[in-house]
């Protein structure tokens, strides 16, 4: 009975609540994602203070970036064919063993770099399959009209943990060797809680279309390639993740070159999650007038409301970035630096958001997680090539040279942008075109009916007949 009434509840149209399964999802995963963000900080400071090795850090940090990313997508697909809930168990599980037994390594050895190693490899993999699985089950547990509410709010959730995470682990690797694995653990143990007070029912694995691991990515990959907008979306991240990089390093240059403080840059790289934190509280608001705007325009321009929505973002996006490099590039003050780059972040938030709401309302349930995972391993990959492009561009232009490409090459992506949506929007008016000739074509027209000289039986012309009855041969 207490089932029922939950799940009556949880359908309830005019109930403003997403509903307690949510809740502790958002919950459990924020807890999750603050551990995993201060703990993956923390582990090459730890390998600086346990070896003092610039080398060992450098693995540390590999070690947590290429597994998981080489993981990526096939979780997609192995998260699909399981129960969503027992993986993300299983992730928490795995995170607080790899915790303890990194504790129990600093306690017995000197020096630990195989634990830590190990540590920082399986703490990446968790996370991946966690967030996969966290993600893609939004939908499941989120009435459908609710979605851009839900996203809203998971895409802060992140953009604060985040924020506050990365300071959380250079405090705890300053405290002593024990400090990150006690928070890693004590996170594990309560995000495992919270994902354990959810209903199992809403989290059961998808029928498998597909067998083989290899099969079934060749369908993922396709159902995401076939998706323009995603296609889109993909080509305005990989590049910007890029020229991000680029901005990341000529501040600090910019900063060391001018003898400020390392607190100044602590500010301006914080001034990115600050901006992002709140522009995922404001992208509901601003979904809420791209649809009131959509709905006003798109009947003048001849577009479906959904396509013009999509294609608004876009463009909207792709130019607030451009005036935020401009001021970046041409502007040296200070106070205008920090403001730039946290607006940065609030339209890459709201990105974020746009990105997941449409793959959550769009792609089908069996195909989301692999299409999630694809669109997460494009992302880090363009990301990882920023950071290794970044500093052969600003040691051979400069920082202030190096502001001024980011610009252009702003530029360009926003010229690309506007081209890209006026193909879409004419592709869409094409296909619309196309699918109402096809309609008027089928629509079955009255038959006249006429006499047989001889017989007396009515009789249909040869296009009646085809028409009336598909399938009867002329």
């Amino acid at each position: 009975m207490a089932a029922l009434r939950l799940t009556r509840w949880r359908r309830t149209k005019e109930s403003p609540s997403l509903g307690p399964d949510f809740t502790w999802l958002t919950v459990g995963s924020g807890i999750s994602q603050l551990g995993s963000v201060s703990t993956m900080a923390a582990f090459p400071l730890l390998a600086l203070s346990v070896m003092d090795s610039p080398v060992l850090a450098g693995w540390v940090t590999a070690a947590g970036t290429f597994p998981p990313l080489l993981l990526q997508l096939p979780a997609g697909v192995l998260i699909e064919r399981s129960d969503y809930r027992l993986v993300m168990v299983a992730s928490q599980v795995i995170r607080v063993a790899s915790a303890l037994m990194l504790l129990a390594a600093f306690r017995i050895f000197d020096e630990p770099v195989a634990a830590l190693l190990i540590a920082a490899a399986v703490e990446g993999t968790c996370a991946v399959f966690y967030a996969t699985a966290e993600l893609t089950s939004v939908p499941r547990v989120v009435q459908h009209q609710l979605l851009p509410i839900a996203i809203a709010r998971n895409e802060a959730r992140s953009q604060g943990a985040l924020s506050m995470g990365r300071p959380l682990g250079g405090f705890l690797a300053a405290i002593g060797h024990y400090g990150p694995s006690l928070i890693n653990l004590v996170a594990g143990l309560a995000a495992l809680l919270s994902v354990l007070r959810m209903d199992g029912r809403f989290f059961r694995a998808n029928k498998p279309y597909d067998t083989g691991m290899i099969n079934a990515l060749k369908v993922g990959l396709s159902a995401f390639w076939k998706e323009r907008f995603l296609r889109a979306v993909m080509f305005v991240c990989i590049v910007t993740n890029v020229l991000f990089q680029i901005v990341i390093l000529l501040f600090i240059v910019l900063a060391k070159q001018e003898q400020r403080s390392t607190l100044f840059i602590g500010v301006i790289l914080a001034a990115s999650g600050i901006g992002g934190l709140i522009g995922a509280f404001s992208a509901r608001r601003l979904i809420d007038v791209n649809e009131k705007l959509s709905v006003r325009i798109a009947p003048k321009l001849s577009v479906d409301i959904a396509v013009k929505r999509k294609l608004s973002v876009l463009v909207a996006c792709s130019g607030a970035w451009l005036v935020l490099t401009a001021i970046i590039a041409f502007t040296h003050h200070p106070v205008a630096m920090v403001i730039a780059w946290g607006g940065i972040g609030f339209v890459g938030a709201n990105v974020n958001v746009a990105l997941n709401l449409y793959q959550a309302r769009e792609i089908k349930q069996h195909l989301l997680a692999r299409v999630a995972s694809a669109s997460n391993f494009i992302s880090r990959c363009s990301a990882a090539a920023g950071a290794l492009c970044a500093g052969y561009i600003v040691s051979a232009f400069g920082p202030t040279r190096s502001a001024e490409v980011v610009f252009f090459m702003m530029l360009g992506l926003t010229i690309s942008v506007f081209v890209l949506a006026a193909g879409i929007s004419r592709q869409h008016q094409a296909t619309e075109a196309k699918r109402s000739r096809a309609s008027r074509l089928d629509e079955p027209t009255h038959a006249t009916v006429g006499h047989s000289g001889d017989n007396g039986q009515d009789e249909l012309s040869e296009q009646d007949r085809r028409y009336a009855y598909p399938g009867v041969p002329a």
